[in-house]
């Protein structure tokens, strides 16, 4: 071996003796600090445990909140003439794959296609959309059902 090699090889031994000794001469204190004393010197025998009381809240509590509080709205089905006339078929040349409502903005997913109540796909106007249902009309009405 030559003494390129051997300098490469024993240089990661040597600065390890090195550092080693080094650090013998440098003072460290390695004791705990003044919290970590007072933690390693706390003793649970002086706290005292309160029992659990059951919390009683005045019935004249009010919300910091403001909420518009309005009594539950009735609801009924309208009887609708149109309704009665309405032909529960299937129609299996369409597809209707979503359904959208959020707020007034009713959209419906139509052949891949979004559409609104009033749009027109092919001959077919678009009546009303319900959450899970599309009124199509033609020369007649009929119910699209989502799939």
């Amino acid at each position: 071996m030559d003494n390129k090699t051997k300098i490469f090889l024993f240089s990661p031994f040597a600065l390890a003796i090195i550092l080693a000794v080094a650090a013998n001469y440098i003072p460290v204190d390695m004791g705990p600090s003044g919290i970590g004393n007072r933690i390693s010197m706390f003793s649970p025998s002086g706290l005292t445990l309160k029992e659990k009381q059951r919390v009683y809240v005045s019935p004249d509590l009010i919300s910091p909140m403001d909420f518009n509080y309005s009594p539950p709205v009735e609801v009924s089905l309208p009887e609708n003439k149109e309704e009665k006339a309405v032909l529960h078929e299937d129609n299996n040349d369409r597809t209707l794959s979503l359904i959208v409502i959020s707020g007034e903005g009713r959209t419906a997913i139509i052949d891949g296609m979004p559409v609104k109540e009033g749009d027109k796909i092919a001959d077919m106007k678009i009546v009303k959309i319900e959450h899970d249902r599309v009124l199509l009309k033609d020369k007649t009405l009929k119910w699209m059902y989502l799939e």
